[in-house]
């Protein structure tokens, strides 16, 4: 990359455009006699406008894009003192928006925790010997780590188990997080911290894996997972507030410019805030409050929240906005603990007989919430992959719409991997009627856990 184009991908890195066109029709008029920051000529910008144009030229005064279209119009509305880049011919692009990525989860994850993920390992002994590593220099009894291994990626296609990580870590407690986040991994010292036993029963919405003889394996899926997780020191704000800011550099170095971070808490949303005002976090990030389990976790939120949670309304700022909310109703495809209508593939063909997934909340206690923050004014995101899931939500927003309308509010089903064609209909009525009932599709998922996700939803569901 040449040093033209460096600087010219870092302007775009800061500014998380608007878009092009409108930006400059918006503003170049008002600001003609103020002097621009820079002009960038002599290039492909990819404006992605409603003609979808490949204009020559920009022009950024501050923060914001004050003009798009050739070399000429842009020096034209530059003032006098400008930054002038020549790109000779570099691209351009918006800057690039995540619809849905645990920004600050990872940030901090990626300070503070062993990498486990693919191609960091690719062997079950890789795995080993990244742990290995850790307790070398960890004290006695500390808690070990690591975040992003994924079976499907691992040479030998199986589960990771206790007995893995036994043989190298026999006196530090180990947890490992799957690349989900919906299911992970203990050693037998975290198990016995966790008092977790061959008799231990898993929580409602939840599953402690056994090995033939009954032992637990050391795999533990969803909110089995706080069994261990509770007991682990939570990461400091200071931490947190750190990971935000190195990850939005690397953010900025792949051209991202935006995300959506769903399912925080205030104290994240405010630790955003303080990095945003010190000028330290150049992505603009728009956040979903975690929505709880239960009416009571309901009430209170939005006791607290529901009068700020109006996207730029109030405060005016489009770098920290609190959008919504989101809900959990299941789990994930790759630990076949989605909620669905028939029973789980193994293998594409094979049947995991008897295993249909569950909700992760009582199903009748996320209907009656997504009615209380419907009805509070606040958009709703709800986790749902498997199919029984989808159509859940998918009708408890129709519901909703029904009894109370209220356009507008963009209601959404966060991943919606496999949707029956009865969710697909109601989808495209609510969004035609009520501007509501998106589905967020994760892109990713099939590009990184494809291979596990058309294993365990068969030949049928996977051609959804």
């Amino acid at each position: 990359m040449t040093p033209h184009a460096r600087s010219a991908a870092s302007i775009v890195a800061r500014g998380t455009f608007l878009l092009l066109a409108a930006a400059a029709a918006a503003g170049a008029a008002a600001l003609a006699q103020q002097p621009a920051t820079t002009v960038l000529v002599n290039g492909h910008v990819i404006t992605v406008d409603a003609a979808d144009r490949i204009a020559q030229a920009i022009t950024i005064r501050g923060n914001r894009i004050v003009a798009v279209g050739t070399n000429a119009e842009a020096e034209r509305a530059a003032g006098p003192g400008a930054t002038r880049i020549d790109l000779h011919g570099a691209t351009v692009t918006p800057g690039l928006l995540d619809a849905h990525n645990h920004f600050s989860g990872a940030g901090v994850d990626r300070l503070l925790l062993i990498d486990v993920s693919y191609p960091a390992v690719k062997h079950v002994a890789d795995v080993a010997a990244a742990v290995a590593a850790r307790v070398e220099t960890t004290a006695r009894g500390k808690w070990v780590e690591g975040r992003g291994w994924d079976e499907g990626k691992l040479a030998e296609k199986r589960l990771l188990t206790a007995a893995d990580l036994d043989r190298v870590s026999p006196n530090n407690p180990v947890w490992l997080e799957h690349t989900t986040g919906h299911y992970g991994v203990a050693n037998s010292a975290a198990l016995r911290l966790a008092g977790i036993t061959r008799d231990t029963k898993a929580p409602p919405g939840a599953t402690i894996d056994h090995d033939a003889n009954g032992n637990p394996t050391g795999v533990l899926k969803e909110g089995a997972q706080d069994l261990v997780r509770r007991l682990i020191p939570p990461a400091s704000p200071d931490e947190v507030e750190r990971g935000m800011r190195e990850l939005a550099k690397a953010f900025n170095a792949e051209g991202m410019t935006g995300l959506k971070d769903p399912g925080i808490s205030t104290e994240t949303f405010n630790l955003y805030r303080k990095a945003a005002a010190s000028g330290e976090l150049p992505v603009r990030v728009f956040a979903l409050w975690s929505g709880g389990r239960s009416t009571g976790a309901a009430r209170r939120l939005i006791a607290e929240h529901a009068a700020d949670t109006r996207p730029y309304a109030g405060t005016g700022d489009d770098h920290v906005i609190a959008g919504g909310v989101k809900l959990f109703l299941d789990g994930s495809g790759g630990a076949r603990t989605a909620w669905m209508h028939e029973d789980w593939n193994t293998g594409y063909t094979g049947v995991d007989s008897g295993n249909r997934g569950y909700p992760t909340t009582n199903a009748d206690t996320i209907r009656a919430m997504i009615r209380m923050y419907h009805d509070a004014g606040m958009h709703v995101g709800v986790h749902a992959i498997g199919d029984q899931a989808i159509d859940w939500v998918v009708d408890t927003y129709d519901q909703a719409m029904r009894e109370h309308p209220k356009p507008g509010l963009r209601h959404s089903i966060i991943h919606a991997n496999i949707p029956t064609d009865h969710a697909l209909d109601v989808m495209a009525r609510l969004q035609k009627q009520f501007d509501a009932g998106y589905p967020e599709p994760s892109a990713t998922f099939t590009w990184w856990i494809g291979d596990t996700y058309v294993g365990n939803f068969g030949p049928v569901r996977s051609r959804r």
